[in-house]
C-alpha cells in the first residue's frame, strides 16, 4: 500500500482511485508501530494476523517443496520488503501524501498489532483528496487474509 501511495503521489494522472490496505510509511512516537522484521518466526503470525494458526498454516512449506529452499524464499521476500519499506516508521511518505488528490479508500484491521488502527486517520488527514476509512473488526495487519469477504465488500462498495 505504501508503494501504491507513492505512485499516486508521484504520477497522479496514472491513478484514478486509490485503495490502501494498512500502509506503512508514517510514524508517530506517541503511537509507535511494531517492527515486523524484528519478530521471531513463532511470534510473527500472531503479530500480523488475527488468525495466527491459519496464517502459520498458510505460509507453511508447500507440498513438494524443499524445507530449506522454502525458508530461503521467505527470507528473500522479507529482505526485499525491508529494502523497500525500511525504516518502517518513517519512509518520508508524509511529505508526499498531500499530493494524492484521488478518491481514496483506506482499509485497516481493528486488531492490527503492527501498525495501530489510529494510523488510518493519520493517512486520511494527510491525503488531500476525498478519503473513506473502513476498519474491519476481527482482523489484524493482514486484513485481507483475516477477513477477505469484508475487504472485498469494502472494495466493491468503493469502486
Amino acid at each position: 500500500a505504501a508503494l501504491a501511495a507513492e505512485v499516486a503521489a508521484g504520477w497522479p494522472d496514472a491513478v484514478s482511485k486509490l485503495i490502501l490496505i494498512a500502509p506503512y510509511g508514517l510514524y508517530e512516537e506517541s503511537d509507535p508501530t511494531a517492527d515486523v522484521f524484528a519478530q521471531t518466526p513463532d511470534n510473527l503470525a500472531s503479530m500480523v494476523s488475527a488468525k495466527p494458526d491459519e496464517y502459520s498454516a498458510y505460509i507453511e512449506v508447500p507440498a513438494g517443496e524443499d524445507d530449506v529452499e522454502w525458508d530461503l524464499t521467505l527470507f528473500r521476500a522479507q529482505m526485499a520488503a525491508a529494502r523497500v519499506l525500511w525504516p518502517l516508521g518513517d519512509t518520508r511518505l508524509a511529505k508526499r501524501l498531500g499530493r494524492i488528490h484521488q478518491e481514496t479508500l483506506i482499509i485497516w484491521g481493528a486488531d492490527d498489532k503492527i501498525i495501530p488502527p489510529s494510523y488510518a486517520e493519520k493517512f486520511a488527514a494527510a491525503i488531500s483528496g476525498p478519503t473513506t476509512i473502513a476498519v474491519i473488526e476481527g482482523a489484524g495487519h493482514k486484513v485481507e487474509f483475516d477477513a477477505p469477504d469484508a475487504v472485498a465488500d469494502a472494495v466493491k462498495a468503493f469502486l
